[in-house]
């Protein structure tokens, strides 16, 4: 998608989507790859409960429940109900960034493997 977003636009916008692929970094893929945790998936919600990260909103039970949230603000407009998928957003994107911590100081303490055939 972003490839053929670059292709489409010149300038500042191709510097930006340009730098956004070099900046971006797949948790999910590279944890399916090389971790092992006690949880009953890799998905945001599982490790982040797993690492203890406390929600500010933990009644939403996930992405299915957001979005119903979602698709009801867009027909009714209710504030609250905005400032409720903010906070879920906002959630999201702390738990990210603590588990991207804590997966980062754990390996820190892996064993390096010898790459060498």
């Amino acid at each position: 998608m972003i490839t053929r977003l670059t292709l489409e636009f010149s300038g500042t916008v191709y510097a930006t989507l340009n730098d956004s692929r070099r900046r971006h970094v797949d948790l999910f893929h590279g944890s399916v790859r090389s971790v092992r945790l006690p949880a009953p998936g890799l998905g945001l919600k599982a490790v982040s409960d797993y690492f203890d990260f406390e929600r500010k909103l933990p009644k939403v039970s996930g992405g299915l429940d957001a979005v119903t949230m979602y698709i009801t603000y867009l027909s009714n407009k209710d504030v609250q109900l905005r400032e409720k998928l903010m906070t879920y957003n906002g959630d999201d994107l702390d738990a990210t960034l603590f588990v991207w911590k804590k997966l980062s100081k754990l390996s820190e303490h892996a064993p390096k493997l010898d790459t060498k055939d």
